[in-house]
């Protein structure tokens, strides 16, 4: 029988009632039965709290992003801890005490978008060996957000909404990060105005950046993909990549912190290619 974690009291709650909470998981619940695709969902413990995972694709694949609900210290990379607590619980890398001698599973290969993209780097800087490669879209972490744009295209219409509450007002949020905004993206907009008090600190530490020498913990193969006009400036992204001992970027002309469609499927394409060039997957038959 496995041995109980030790457990932290739940942290104060991020949302503004009751009835605002229920409203975000209703929509996280349509957002699930809208998947196109099969998947299962799975409930892992951790010293951190419950980590609800959403396993996708062939039987035989690695599970897909897990989301947790508890509350994290960036400045003892807790985020990392969490991350690899789940990845054991999946059974996805070995258990604190195992050997790893032979027969042992080579471990995952992760993706991370944006602020997922900062916990697969403080994933790094707690156990660098649990990441066989990595791929980084839109990534935070790696650079501070750019005040203009983040009071411009952020803050602005936030105030906006929050004095003239309407589908107007969050859409121009939306458009500012996305390059093709949808209406159900809007609705995520909205409902997060309405009944969400708070959001999470950023991986990194105080500042959400993370030092060149934490950067360079992450020695597997990685490609980091970001827009040229994202909100984390993609120039200081690149700059902050030379630090990764094994690093590929590119720049998506153009391009948002929420990429065009057509460029998303582009990025599948590099990232494959990349893992591929490495000797990760298989190569792909185009």
């Amino acid at each position: 029988m496995a041995e109980a974690l030790p457990r932290r009291p739940p942290p104060p709650t991020i949302y503004r009632s009751a009835a605002g909470e229920a409203a975000i998981r209703a929509l996280y619940d349509k957002a699930l039965a809208a998947l196109p695709y099969e998947h299962a969902e799975r409930l892992v413990e951790t010293s951190f709290g419950t980590a609800h995972v959403l396993v996708c694709g062939p039987a035989d694949a690695p599970p897909g992003e897990p989301d947790q609900d508890a509350e994290l210290d960036p400045a003892k990379h807790e985020y990392g801890k969490w991350a690899l607590e789940v990845l054991r619980g999946l059974g996805l890398v070995p258990p604190a005490n195992a050997d790893g001698g032979k027969g042992t599973a080579p471990p995952p290969l992760h993706m991370g978008t944006s602020f997922g993209a900062a916990v697969v780097l403080d994933l790094a800087n707690v156990a660098p060996e649990a990441i066989r490669g990595a791929a980084l879209v839109a990534p935070g972490g790696l650079s501070a957000v750019n005040p203009w744009a983040f009071a411009l295209r952020l803050m602005l219409p936030a105030v906006l909404y929050r004095l003239l509450p309407c589908s107007l007002t969050a859409w121009l949020s939306l458009v500012s990060v996305c390059d093709e905004p949808a209406a159900e993206e809007l609705e995520v907009v909205l409902m997060g105005w309405k009944h969400i008090v708070r959001y999470p600190p950023l991986p990194g530490g105080p500042s959400g950046v993370f030092l060149p020498d934490q950067l360079s913990r992450l020695t597997a193969p990685t490609i980091i993909i970001c827009g040229e006009h994202d909100i984390w400036p993609c120039k200081a992204t690149a700059a902050a990549a030379a630090a990764l001992p094994d690093c590929k970027t590119i720049i998506i002309p153009g391009a948002k912190h929420f990429p065009a469609k057509q460029h998303l499927i582009q990025a599948a394409d590099w990232i494959l290619d990349w893992f591929a060039v490495k000797g990760l997957v298989p190569a792909a038959t185009k």
